[in-house]
């Protein structure tokens, strides 16, 4: 069973998927990552050169910190006004 089978929705959950952009001209194309929150549906999309450790960490780290930035901002909007429903991160 995948990872994201059983997220369900559930906070603290990421799904990443990859796309390759496609070869022209004998030239390899990018690599796009997109990384969706399971429970807030935010997402982040970065595109990388290869697959390869060298460029998915750098990518890997910054979509982590966009989401840790994104949960930060709606945790504090959510204390700050009370509002019932705010996405849980």
């Amino acid at each position: 069973m995948s990872a994201q089978a059983l997220a369900r929705g559930q906070a603290g959950y990421i799904c990443i998927d990859t796309v390759h952009q496609g070869d022209k001209d004998k030239q390899k194309g990018d690599y796009h990552l997109n990384a969706v929150g399971e429970a807030t549906q935010f997402e982040v999309l970065f595109s990388v050169e290869k697959i390869s450790e060298r460029y998915l960490i750098p990518a890997l780290e910054q979509m982590l910190d966009a989401f840790l930035s994104f949960c930060a901002a709606s945790t504090q909007t959510a204390w700050n006004t009370s509002k019932a429903g705010a996405p849980t991160c």
